[in-house]
Formats: C-alpha cells, structure tokens, sequence
C-alpha cells in the first residue's frame, strides 16, 4: 500500500477507535451497570480488533509510521497527522 494512503487510513482508525472510546463516559451517565459493562466489553473488543486487523498490517508494511506515531504520541500526548 501506498505509504500515504497507509497514512490516512492509520488515522481513519485511530479517529474510530477514539471515538468508540469516547462514547464510554455517556454510556456510564445513562446506562444500567449491566448494560455499560456489555458495552464497555465490546467497544474494548471493537479497539482491539482495529489495532489486530488495521494497525498490525499498516505497520508491518511501513514500521516508520509506527516510529513516527510513537514519537509523535511521546512528543504531544497524540498522533497529527
């Protein structure tokens, strides 16, 4: 894969992943316990398998974008690109 379009969809799932997470403070506020916890599991579960199945591959294929993810993350709290 082209490393710019590697790029872009690094953080197409970064931004999926963040906003599933996201969501977990509102589920919390408006959730039964039980109800939180199944979704809380499976937004966990959905994290993990973009990072497996998405990140994993781009990686692998371009590990510079991983070493400039990771410094950027150290750098500013987040990845720019």
């Amino acid at each position: 894969m082209d490393k710019n379009l590697a790029r872009h969809l690094l953080m197409v799932a970064l931004r999926s992943s963040g906003s599933l997470t996201d969501l977990l403070p509102l589920l919390k506020r408006h959730c039964r316990s039980d109800e939180y916890d199944r979704f809380k599991i499976a937004i966990a579960r959905s994290a993990a398998e973009i990072n497996i199945e998405i990140l994993r591959k781009i990686f692998d294929e371009h590990p510079d974008l991983e070493a400039e993810m990771d410094g950027q993350i150290k750098k500013y709290g987040k990845f720019m690109h």
